[in-house]
């Protein structure tokens, strides 16, 4: 179950007041991010980042957290707010 559109307004204002980077499109980001937040379901191409492995491929709900030293994130779909 997706949290509520305004849960989701909520969290993407508090992650963007953050230092946030919002990512929503196919493109490899590079970066260091401490965590990434879904805004939508999302599917990882692939993600660098410490204590975390195999993303790649991974589906994610709308409204989750992973917490980590994210230094790449490429996705297939769907929308993640990236911050500091």
């Amino acid at each position: 179950m997706s949290p509520a559109p305004a849960a989701m307004a909520a969290m993407a204002e508090r992650l963007w007041e953050s230092g946030g980077t919002v990512i929503a499109d196919t493109a490899l980001h590079t970066g260091r991010w401490r965590k990434v937040a879904t805004l939508q379901a999302t599917v990882f191409d692939a993600a660098t980042v410490s204590a975390v492995f195999g993303l790649g491929g991974v589906s994610v709900a709308a409204g989750v957290e992973i917490s980590g030293l994210f230094t790449a994130v490429k996705l297939t779909s769907g929308a993640v707010v990236a911050y500091l």
